[in-house]
Protein backbone atom coordinates (compact mmCIF):
# COMPACT_ATOMS: atom_id res chain seq x y z
CA UNK A 1 0.00 0.00 0.00
CA UNK A 2 1.05 3.58 -0.19
CA UNK A 3 -0.03 7.25 0.46
CA UNK A 4 -1.36 9.93 -1.91
CA UNK A 5 0.23 11.36 -4.98
CA UNK A 6 0.84 14.97 -4.08
CA UNK A 7 0.06 15.89 -7.65
CA UNK A 8 -3.34 14.30 -7.44
CA UNK A 9 -3.13 10.54 -7.67
CA UNK A 10 -3.98 8.14 -4.89
CA UNK A 11 -1.89 8.40 -1.78
CA UNK A 12 -0.22 5.02 -1.89
CA UNK A 13 -1.37 3.88 1.45
CA UNK A 14 1.80 4.02 3.03
CA UNK A 15 1.95 0.35 2.87
CA UNK A 16 1.72 -1.82 -0.12
CA UNK A 17 -0.20 -5.00 0.53
CA UNK A 18 1.77 -7.09 -1.91
CA UNK A 19 1.81 -10.54 -0.37
CA UNK A 20 -0.69 -13.23 0.42
CA UNK A 21 -0.19 -16.07 2.84
CA UNK A 22 -1.19 -19.65 2.20
CA UNK A 23 -1.79 -21.27 5.57
CA UNK A 24 -4.30 -21.36 8.44
CA UNK A 25 -6.73 -18.47 8.58
CA UNK A 26 -6.02 -16.30 11.61
CA UNK A 27 -6.67 -12.72 12.62
CA UNK A 28 -3.53 -10.67 13.21
CA UNK A 29 -3.02 -7.62 15.36
CA UNK A 30 -0.91 -4.52 14.63
CA UNK A 31 2.30 -6.33 15.49
CA UNK A 32 1.63 -8.77 12.69
CA UNK A 33 1.06 -11.65 15.08
CA UNK A 34 -1.84 -13.69 16.36
CA UNK A 35 -2.13 -16.25 19.07
CA UNK A 36 -2.34 -19.19 16.71
CA UNK A 37 -0.95 -17.87 13.41
CA UNK A 38 2.52 -16.82 14.56
CA UNK A 39 3.05 -20.00 16.52
CA UNK A 40 1.89 -22.16 13.64
CA UNK A 41 4.20 -20.58 11.07
CA UNK A 42 7.12 -20.63 13.51
CA UNK A 43 6.85 -24.38 13.96
CA UNK A 44 5.72 -25.32 10.43
CA UNK A 45 7.85 -23.14 8.18
CA UNK A 46 7.79 -25.71 5.40
CA UNK A 47 4.03 -25.21 5.11
CA UNK A 48 4.26 -21.44 4.67
CA UNK A 49 4.10 -20.11 1.12
CA UNK A 50 4.24 -16.41 0.26
CA UNK A 51 2.72 -15.31 -3.04
CA UNK A 52 3.33 -11.73 -4.10
CA UNK A 53 0.22 -9.95 -5.35
CA UNK A 54 0.04 -7.00 -7.74
CA UNK A 55 -1.97 -4.89 -5.31
CA UNK A 56 -1.53 -1.40 -3.89
CA UNK A 57 -3.50 0.21 -1.08
CA UNK A 58 -3.76 4.00 -1.04
CA UNK A 59 -5.74 7.04 0.03
CA UNK A 60 -7.15 9.50 -2.49
CA UNK A 61 -6.60 13.19 -1.66
CA UNK A 62 -9.08 15.32 -3.59
CA UNK A 63 -7.04 17.98 -5.42
CA UNK A 64 -10.12 20.14 -6.02
CA UNK A 65 -11.20 20.41 -2.37
CA UNK A 66 -9.42 22.37 0.42
CA UNK A 67 -6.98 21.83 1.97
CA UNK A 68 -5.74 19.32 -0.61
CA UNK A 69 -5.97 21.77 -3.49
CA UNK A 70 -2.65 23.00 -2.05
CA UNK A 71 0.32 20.89 -3.15
CA UNK A 72 2.13 21.58 0.12
CA UNK A 73 -0.65 19.90 2.11
CA UNK A 74 -0.57 16.79 -0.08
CA UNK A 75 3.19 16.61 0.33
CA UNK A 76 2.84 17.06 4.09
CA UNK A 77 0.44 14.14 4.41
CA UNK A 78 2.81 11.90 2.45
CA UNK A 79 5.68 12.88 4.73
CA UNK A 80 3.73 12.47 7.97
CA UNK A 81 1.90 9.19 7.45
CA UNK A 82 3.61 6.34 9.28
CA UNK A 83 3.68 3.66 6.59
CA UNK A 84 5.34 1.25 9.00
CA UNK A 85 2.32 1.46 11.30
CA UNK A 86 -0.01 0.84 8.37
CA UNK A 87 2.02 -2.26 7.43
CA UNK A 88 1.69 -3.51 11.00
CA UNK A 89 -2.06 -2.98 10.79
CA UNK A 90 -2.19 -5.35 7.83
CA UNK A 91 -0.25 -8.07 9.63
CA UNK A 92 3.38 -7.01 9.33
CA UNK A 93 6.06 -7.53 6.66
CA UNK A 94 4.78 -10.96 5.65
CA UNK A 95 1.52 -9.37 4.55
CA UNK A 96 2.51 -5.92 3.28
CA UNK A 97 5.38 -3.52 2.67
CA UNK A 98 5.58 0.29 2.63
CA UNK A 99 5.61 2.18 -0.65
CA UNK A 100 5.38 5.72 -2.01
CA UNK A 101 3.91 5.02 -5.44
CA UNK A 102 0.89 3.48 -7.09
CA UNK A 103 2.74 0.77 -9.05
CA UNK A 104 3.43 -2.45 -7.13
CA UNK A 105 6.78 -4.25 -7.57
CA UNK A 106 6.81 -6.76 -10.38
CA UNK A 107 5.26 -4.58 -13.07
CA UNK A 108 7.18 -3.29 -16.09
CA UNK A 109 8.10 0.33 -15.47
CA UNK A 110 8.33 -0.06 -11.68
CA UNK A 111 11.29 1.68 -10.07
CA UNK A 112 11.60 1.97 -6.31
CA UNK A 113 11.14 5.63 -5.43
CA UNK A 114 10.27 7.41 -2.18
CA UNK A 115 11.12 11.04 -1.50
CA UNK A 116 8.45 11.24 1.22
CA UNK A 117 10.47 9.72 4.03
CA UNK A 118 12.86 10.80 6.71
CA UNK A 119 16.42 10.71 5.37
CA UNK A 120 15.65 9.79 1.74
CA UNK A 121 18.35 7.59 0.26
CA UNK A 122 19.42 6.31 -3.14
CA UNK A 123 17.76 2.93 -2.50
CA UNK A 124 14.34 4.56 -2.90
CA UNK A 125 12.93 2.92 0.24
CA UNK A 126 10.62 4.41 2.86
CA UNK A 127 12.36 4.65 6.24
CA UNK A 128 10.24 6.68 8.67
CA UNK A 129 7.73 9.56 8.76
CA UNK A 130 9.11 13.12 8.79
CA UNK A 131 6.73 15.18 10.92
CA UNK A 132 9.12 18.12 11.12
CA UNK A 133 9.10 18.73 7.36
CA UNK A 134 5.37 17.96 7.19
CA UNK A 135 4.42 20.49 9.87
CA UNK A 136 6.57 23.11 8.19
CA UNK A 137 4.63 22.63 4.94
CA UNK A 138 1.26 22.83 6.70
CA UNK A 139 2.33 26.03 8.47
CA UNK A 140 3.36 27.55 5.14
CA UNK A 141 -0.02 26.63 3.62
CA UNK A 142 -1.98 28.36 6.38
CA UNK A 143 -4.53 25.53 6.47
CA UNK A 144 -4.00 24.18 10.00
CA UNK A 145 -7.23 23.87 11.96
CA UNK A 146 -9.41 22.99 8.97
CA UNK A 147 -11.99 20.20 9.24
CA UNK A 148 -11.09 17.08 7.24
CA UNK A 149 -13.19 13.93 6.85
CA UNK A 150 -11.69 10.57 5.90
CA UNK A 151 -14.15 8.16 4.24
CA UNK A 152 -14.11 4.37 4.31
CA UNK A 153 -16.58 1.65 3.38
CA UNK A 154 -18.07 -1.12 5.51
CA UNK A 155 -17.65 -3.99 5.81
CA UNK A 156 -13.93 -3.75 5.11
CA UNK A 157 -10.81 -5.74 6.13
CA UNK A 158 -9.37 -4.86 9.52
CA UNK A 159 -6.17 -3.64 7.88
CA UNK A 160 -8.13 -1.01 5.95
CA UNK A 161 -9.96 0.01 9.14
CA UNK A 162 -6.60 0.49 10.88
CA UNK A 163 -5.28 2.40 7.90
CA UNK A 164 -8.13 4.91 7.86
CA UNK A 165 -7.71 5.42 11.61
CA UNK A 166 -4.00 6.03 11.06
CA UNK A 167 -4.81 8.71 8.49
CA UNK A 168 -7.14 10.46 10.93
CA UNK A 169 -4.44 10.44 13.61
CA UNK A 170 -1.85 11.71 11.12
CA UNK A 171 -4.07 14.64 10.11
CA UNK A 172 -4.59 15.52 13.77
CA UNK A 173 -0.83 15.47 14.31
CA UNK A 174 -0.58 18.04 11.52
CA UNK A 175 -3.07 20.33 13.25
CA UNK A 176 -6.29 19.47 11.42
CA UNK A 177 -9.67 18.60 12.96
CA UNK A 178 -10.02 15.17 11.41
CA UNK A 179 -12.75 12.56 11.67
CA UNK A 180 -13.75 9.25 10.06
CA UNK A 181 -17.03 8.58 8.21
CA UNK A 182 -18.21 5.12 7.15
CA UNK A 183 -20.63 4.21 4.37
CA UNK A 184 -21.92 0.78 3.26
CA UNK A 185 -20.47 -0.65 0.06
CA UNK A 186 -23.83 -0.22 -1.67
CA UNK A 187 -23.50 3.59 -1.63
CA UNK A 188 -19.82 4.24 -0.85
CA UNK A 189 -18.38 4.54 -4.36
CA UNK A 190 -21.32 6.37 -5.91
CA UNK A 191 -21.21 8.95 -3.12
CA UNK A 192 -17.48 9.45 -2.53
CA UNK A 193 -16.61 9.53 -6.26
CA UNK A 194 -19.24 12.17 -6.99
CA UNK A 195 -17.49 15.56 -7.23
CA UNK A 196 -20.66 17.34 -6.05
CA UNK A 197 -20.12 15.87 -2.56
CA UNK A 198 -16.65 17.44 -2.14
CA UNK A 199 -15.20 14.40 -0.38
CA UNK A 200 -11.65 15.11 0.85
CA UNK A 201 -9.97 11.77 1.65
CA UNK A 202 -11.06 8.34 0.39
CA UNK A 203 -9.57 5.03 1.48
CA UNK A 204 -9.08 2.58 -1.37
CA UNK A 205 -6.88 0.11 -3.20
CA UNK A 206 -6.39 -1.50 -6.58
CA UNK A 207 -5.21 -4.91 -7.70
CA UNK A 208 -4.10 -5.68 -11.23
CA UNK A 209 -6.63 -7.15 -13.66
CA UNK A 210 -3.60 -7.98 -15.81
CA UNK A 211 0.15 -7.45 -15.36
CA UNK A 212 0.50 -3.95 -16.81
CA UNK A 213 1.34 -0.56 -15.34
CA UNK A 214 -1.42 0.85 -17.52
CA UNK A 215 -3.98 -0.97 -15.38
CA UNK A 216 -3.02 1.34 -12.50
CA UNK A 217 -1.87 4.60 -14.07
CA UNK A 218 -4.54 4.94 -16.77
CA UNK A 219 -7.21 5.19 -14.06
CA UNK A 220 -5.63 8.44 -12.89
CA UNK A 221 -6.29 10.22 -16.18
CA UNK A 222 -9.00 12.68 -17.20
CA UNK A 223 -11.05 9.91 -18.82
CA UNK A 224 -11.71 8.35 -15.40
CA UNK A 225 -12.93 11.57 -13.76
CA UNK A 226 -16.50 12.40 -14.74
CA UNK A 227 -17.72 15.46 -12.80
CA UNK A 228 -21.01 14.85 -11.03
CA UNK A 229 -21.04 11.12 -11.81
CA UNK A 230 -19.74 8.91 -9.02
CA UNK A 231 -20.56 5.67 -10.82
CA UNK A 232 -18.48 6.57 -13.89
CA UNK A 233 -15.54 7.97 -11.89
CA UNK A 234 -12.56 5.86 -10.78
CA UNK A 235 -10.15 8.79 -10.42
CA UNK A 236 -11.46 9.88 -7.02
CA UNK A 237 -8.65 12.38 -6.52
CA UNK A 238 -10.17 14.35 -9.44
CA UNK A 239 -6.73 15.06 -10.90
CA UNK A 240 -7.03 15.92 -14.59
CA UNK A 241 -4.15 17.29 -16.67
CA UNK A 242 -4.27 16.74 -20.46
CA UNK A 243 -0.50 17.20 -20.62
CA UNK A 244 0.05 14.34 -18.19
CA UNK A 245 -2.48 12.25 -20.11
CA UNK A 246 -0.40 12.70 -23.28
CA UNK A 247 2.72 11.60 -21.41
CA UNK A 248 0.95 8.46 -20.20
CA UNK A 249 -0.35 7.64 -23.68
CA UNK A 250 2.99 8.12 -25.44
CA UNK A 251 4.66 4.74 -26.15
CA UNK A 252 8.06 4.13 -24.65
CA UNK A 253 10.62 2.34 -26.84
CA UNK A 254 11.54 -1.06 -25.49
CA UNK A 255 15.13 -2.02 -24.82
CA UNK A 256 16.73 -4.55 -27.17
CA UNK A 257 17.16 -8.01 -25.64
CA UNK A 258 20.56 -8.71 -24.14
CA UNK A 259 20.66 -12.11 -25.84
CA UNK A 260 18.78 -13.74 -28.70
CA UNK A 261 15.32 -14.96 -27.62
CA UNK A 262 14.76 -18.68 -27.38
CA UNK A 263 12.26 -20.14 -29.87
CA UNK A 264 8.97 -20.67 -28.02
CA UNK A 265 8.13 -23.98 -29.69
CA UNK A 266 11.44 -25.81 -29.51
CA UNK A 267 14.15 -26.41 -32.15
CA UNK A 268 13.20 -25.43 -35.67
CA UNK A 269 10.35 -23.17 -34.61
CA UNK A 270 9.71 -20.09 -36.71
CA UNK A 271 7.85 -18.42 -33.87
CA UNK A 272 9.22 -15.30 -32.21
CA UNK A 273 9.30 -14.18 -28.60
CA UNK A 274 7.43 -10.97 -27.76
CA UNK A 275 9.31 -7.95 -26.47
CA UNK A 276 7.55 -6.62 -23.39
CA UNK A 277 7.27 -2.94 -22.66
CA UNK A 278 5.24 -0.91 -20.22
CA UNK A 279 3.80 1.46 -22.81
CA UNK A 280 4.14 4.22 -20.19
CA UNK A 281 6.73 6.96 -19.78
CA UNK A 282 8.14 7.58 -16.33
CA UNK A 283 5.95 10.02 -14.43
CA UNK A 284 7.41 13.26 -13.04
CA UNK A 285 8.80 12.82 -9.51
CA UNK A 286 5.92 14.71 -7.91
CA UNK A 287 3.49 12.15 -9.28
CA UNK A 288 5.08 8.92 -8.14
CA UNK A 289 3.49 9.07 -4.72
CA UNK A 290 0.00 8.59 -5.85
Amino acid sequence: MSCCDPSGGPCPKVSKATKSLVGPSTASDRSGSSASGTSYFRHHRSQLQINTQLLTGFLFLNVNVPPFNDLRVRQAVNLALDRGRVVAGYGGPLAAEPTCQILPPGLAGYHRYCPYTRDPAADGSWHAPDLTRARRLVAASGTAGMQITVWNDIPTPQGAVNEADDMVQTLRQLGYRASLRLLPDSTFFAYTNDSRNHVQVIDGGWSADYASADDFISKLTCAYFVPGNGVATANSGEFCDPGVDRQIARPRPSKPPTRPPRPPCGPGSTGSSPTWRSGLPPLPPTRSIS
